[in-house]
Protein backbone atom coordinates (compact mmCIF):
# COMPACT_ATOMS: atom_id res chain seq x y z
CA UNK A 1 0.00 0.00 0.00
CA UNK A 2 1.58 3.39 -1.27
CA UNK A 3 -1.02 5.65 0.44
CA UNK A 4 1.35 8.27 2.90
CA UNK A 5 4.59 6.25 1.92
CA UNK A 6 7.25 8.53 2.25
CA UNK A 7 9.35 10.08 -1.06
CA UNK A 8 12.43 11.85 -0.93
CA UNK A 9 13.97 13.33 -4.53
CA UNK A 10 17.16 14.40 -4.71
CA UNK A 11 17.02 16.72 -7.78
CA UNK A 12 13.48 17.42 -8.32
CA UNK A 13 13.70 20.78 -10.65
CA UNK A 14 15.06 18.62 -12.95
CA UNK A 15 12.28 17.50 -15.51
CA UNK A 16 12.53 13.82 -14.42
CA UNK A 17 12.49 14.63 -10.58
CA UNK A 18 9.35 16.88 -11.03
CA UNK A 19 7.69 14.12 -13.52
CA UNK A 20 8.48 11.83 -10.71
CA UNK A 21 6.91 14.01 -7.85
CA UNK A 22 3.48 14.45 -9.54
CA UNK A 23 3.61 10.49 -10.47
CA UNK A 24 4.55 9.73 -6.66
CA UNK A 25 1.72 12.53 -5.39
CA UNK A 26 -0.70 10.90 -7.45
CA UNK A 27 0.08 7.45 -6.29
CA UNK A 28 -0.46 8.38 -3.10
CA UNK A 29 3.27 9.25 -1.52
CA UNK A 30 4.06 11.79 0.55
CA UNK A 31 6.85 13.41 -1.35
CA UNK A 32 9.78 15.18 -0.29
CA UNK A 33 11.98 17.49 -2.82
CA UNK A 34 15.81 18.50 -2.09
CA UNK A 35 16.91 21.27 -4.11
CA UNK A 36 19.26 23.60 -3.66
CA UNK A 37 18.91 26.80 -2.19
CA UNK A 38 17.73 29.66 -4.29
CA UNK A 39 16.54 27.51 -6.87
CA UNK A 40 13.22 27.35 -8.72
CA UNK A 41 10.80 24.30 -6.70
CA UNK A 42 7.72 25.51 -8.04
CA UNK A 43 7.05 22.32 -10.63
CA UNK A 44 7.85 19.73 -7.67
CA UNK A 45 5.84 22.29 -5.26
CA UNK A 46 2.91 22.32 -7.51
CA UNK A 47 3.47 18.52 -7.53
CA UNK A 48 2.51 18.75 -3.87
CA UNK A 49 6.02 18.26 -2.52
CA UNK A 50 7.59 19.15 0.65
CA UNK A 51 10.69 21.69 -0.39
CA UNK A 52 13.51 21.10 1.56
CA UNK A 53 16.25 23.10 1.00
CA UNK A 54 19.42 22.19 0.95
CA UNK A 55 22.91 21.68 -1.58
CA UNK A 56 23.85 18.07 -2.13
CA UNK A 57 27.43 19.25 -1.98
CA UNK A 58 27.32 20.08 1.57
CA UNK A 59 26.65 17.29 3.34
CA UNK A 60 25.73 18.72 7.10
CA UNK A 61 23.33 20.46 5.36
CA UNK A 62 21.97 18.25 3.18
CA UNK A 63 21.31 15.40 6.27
CA UNK A 64 19.86 18.04 8.32
CA UNK A 65 17.92 18.89 5.47
CA UNK A 66 16.13 15.21 6.42
CA UNK A 67 15.42 15.45 9.38
CA UNK A 68 11.44 16.14 8.93
CA UNK A 69 11.66 12.89 6.68
CA UNK A 70 9.95 9.55 8.22
CA UNK A 71 12.89 6.68 9.31
CA UNK A 72 12.22 4.15 6.53
CA UNK A 73 11.06 6.44 3.30
CA UNK A 74 12.03 5.45 0.20
CA UNK A 75 14.74 7.46 -1.69
CA UNK A 76 15.53 8.60 -5.22
CA UNK A 77 18.65 10.78 -6.97
CA UNK A 78 18.54 12.21 -10.37
CA UNK A 79 21.59 14.62 -9.35
CA UNK A 80 23.75 15.11 -12.36
CA UNK A 81 25.88 17.65 -14.19
CA UNK A 82 26.32 18.36 -18.04
CA UNK A 83 29.02 17.15 -20.43
CA UNK A 84 32.11 19.21 -19.93
CA UNK A 85 31.17 20.31 -16.07
CA UNK A 86 33.36 19.24 -13.03
CA UNK A 87 31.20 16.33 -12.45
CA UNK A 88 30.90 16.71 -8.18
CA UNK A 89 27.10 16.39 -7.90
CA UNK A 90 27.59 13.40 -10.40
CA UNK A 91 29.96 12.05 -7.95
CA UNK A 92 29.97 14.33 -4.15
CA UNK A 93 26.45 15.06 -4.68
CA UNK A 94 25.33 11.12 -5.32
CA UNK A 95 27.66 10.14 -2.08
CA UNK A 96 26.06 12.82 0.09
CA UNK A 97 23.01 11.69 -0.64
CA UNK A 98 23.46 8.25 -0.50
CA UNK A 99 24.83 8.88 2.92
CA UNK A 100 22.33 10.94 3.87
CA UNK A 101 19.55 8.46 3.10
CA UNK A 102 21.14 5.50 4.82
CA UNK A 103 21.77 7.35 8.55
CA UNK A 104 17.95 7.98 7.90
CA UNK A 105 17.89 3.96 7.67
CA UNK A 106 16.60 4.61 3.90
CA UNK A 107 14.08 1.64 2.71
CA UNK A 108 15.62 1.84 -0.64
CA UNK A 109 17.53 3.82 -2.81
CA UNK A 110 17.14 4.60 -6.56
CA UNK A 111 19.90 6.20 -8.70
CA UNK A 112 19.65 7.16 -11.90
CA UNK A 113 23.15 7.43 -13.92
CA UNK A 114 23.55 6.81 -17.88
CA UNK A 115 24.85 4.49 -20.27
CA UNK A 116 28.31 4.49 -20.50
CA UNK A 117 28.81 3.98 -16.37
CA UNK A 118 29.67 1.22 -15.07
CA UNK A 119 30.22 -2.24 -17.27
CA UNK A 120 27.96 -0.44 -19.91
CA UNK A 121 31.27 1.98 -21.53
CA UNK A 122 31.23 0.02 -24.24
CA UNK A 123 27.95 0.63 -25.18
CA UNK A 124 28.81 4.14 -26.48
CA UNK A 125 30.13 4.75 -29.40
CA UNK A 126 34.01 6.17 -29.63
CA UNK A 127 32.67 10.13 -30.11
CA UNK A 128 29.82 10.16 -27.35
CA UNK A 129 32.70 8.29 -25.05
CA UNK A 130 34.65 11.31 -25.62
CA UNK A 131 31.89 13.88 -24.15
CA UNK A 132 30.58 11.57 -22.00
CA UNK A 133 33.49 9.72 -20.84
CA UNK A 134 34.79 12.05 -17.59
CA UNK A 135 31.07 12.42 -16.21
CA UNK A 136 30.47 8.21 -16.66
CA UNK A 137 33.34 8.08 -15.00
CA UNK A 138 31.75 9.81 -11.92
CA UNK A 139 28.23 8.46 -12.07
CA UNK A 140 30.31 4.69 -11.66
CA UNK A 141 31.47 5.95 -8.59
CA UNK A 142 28.06 6.89 -7.40
CA UNK A 143 27.34 4.04 -8.31
CA UNK A 144 30.00 1.66 -6.67
CA UNK A 145 29.32 3.70 -3.48
CA UNK A 146 25.48 3.14 -2.96
CA UNK A 147 26.26 -0.71 -3.78
CA UNK A 148 28.82 -0.31 -1.06
CA UNK A 149 25.98 1.34 1.36
CA UNK A 150 24.42 -1.59 2.68
CA UNK A 151 21.01 -0.15 1.34
CA UNK A 152 18.64 -1.73 -0.70
CA UNK A 153 19.37 -0.37 -4.50
CA UNK A 154 18.52 -0.07 -8.03
CA UNK A 155 20.01 1.88 -10.59
CA UNK A 156 18.70 3.07 -14.11
CA UNK A 157 20.72 4.08 -16.74
CA UNK A 158 18.87 5.49 -19.76
CA UNK A 159 20.80 6.57 -23.14
CA UNK A 160 19.69 9.66 -25.04
CA UNK A 161 16.75 11.76 -22.99
CA UNK A 162 14.57 13.15 -24.52
CA UNK A 163 12.03 15.74 -23.53
CA UNK A 164 8.40 14.60 -25.60
CA UNK A 165 5.13 13.41 -24.64
CA UNK A 166 5.55 9.64 -23.01
CA UNK A 167 5.77 7.08 -25.34
CA UNK A 168 5.12 3.94 -23.03
CA UNK A 169 6.82 1.96 -24.86
CA UNK A 170 10.35 3.16 -22.27
CA UNK A 171 11.52 -0.71 -21.00
CA UNK A 172 14.25 -1.80 -18.77
CA UNK A 173 16.67 -4.42 -19.84
CA UNK A 174 19.16 -6.36 -18.06
CA UNK A 175 22.25 -6.34 -20.92
CA UNK A 176 24.47 -3.39 -19.85
CA UNK A 177 25.62 -2.95 -23.66
CA UNK A 178 22.04 -1.35 -24.71
CA UNK A 179 21.86 1.54 -25.73
CA UNK A 180 18.97 3.53 -27.20
CA UNK A 181 16.79 7.13 -26.43
CA UNK A 182 13.93 7.56 -24.16
CA UNK A 183 11.53 10.45 -23.09
CA UNK A 184 12.25 11.44 -19.52
CA UNK A 185 8.70 11.26 -18.62
CA UNK A 186 9.19 7.56 -19.18
CA UNK A 187 11.95 7.22 -17.27
CA UNK A 188 10.11 8.80 -14.62
CA UNK A 189 7.13 6.26 -15.09
CA UNK A 190 9.94 3.50 -14.80
CA UNK A 191 11.36 4.56 -11.80
CA UNK A 192 8.30 5.02 -9.65
CA UNK A 193 7.64 1.15 -10.80
CA UNK A 194 11.16 -0.08 -9.97
CA UNK A 195 10.30 1.53 -6.31
CA UNK A 196 7.42 -0.84 -6.07
CA UNK A 197 8.41 -4.15 -7.42
CA UNK A 198 10.80 -6.38 -5.39
CA UNK A 199 12.40 -7.99 -8.34
CA UNK A 200 14.41 -4.05 -9.27
CA UNK A 201 16.05 -4.70 -6.17
CA UNK A 202 19.68 -4.67 -6.20
CA UNK A 203 19.79 -4.85 -10.06
CA UNK A 204 21.18 -2.34 -12.35
CA UNK A 205 19.06 -1.61 -15.82
CA UNK A 206 19.57 -0.17 -19.01
CA UNK A 207 16.55 2.06 -20.02
CA UNK A 208 15.22 2.61 -23.54
CA UNK A 209 12.44 3.33 -25.85
CA UNK A 210 11.87 0.14 -27.78
CA UNK A 211 11.49 2.25 -30.91
CA UNK A 212 14.54 4.33 -30.28
CA UNK A 213 17.16 1.02 -29.46
CA UNK A 214 20.23 1.68 -31.23
CA UNK A 215 22.07 -1.54 -30.31
CA UNK A 216 22.75 -4.15 -32.91
CA UNK A 217 21.93 -7.02 -30.45
CA UNK A 218 18.40 -8.04 -29.68
CA UNK A 219 17.41 -5.94 -26.45
CA UNK A 220 15.19 -8.30 -23.90
CA UNK A 221 12.69 -6.33 -21.66
CA UNK A 222 12.13 -7.11 -18.39
CA UNK A 223 9.42 -7.78 -17.19
CA UNK A 224 8.12 -6.64 -13.55
CA UNK A 225 4.34 -7.70 -13.59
Amino acid sequence: MTEHRALVIFGATSPIGARLAALAAAAGYRTYAVVRPGSDALAAENAGATILRADALDADALAESLAAVPVGALFVSVLGGKPGGDGRVDWEGNRNAIDAAHARGAAHFLLLTTVGAGDSRSALPPPVLAILGSLAEKKTLAEAHLKASGLTWTILRPGHLQAGEPTGRAVLVDDPRTLGAVQRADVATLMLRCLEHAACRNRTFAVTDLDAVRSSHPVEPVTLD
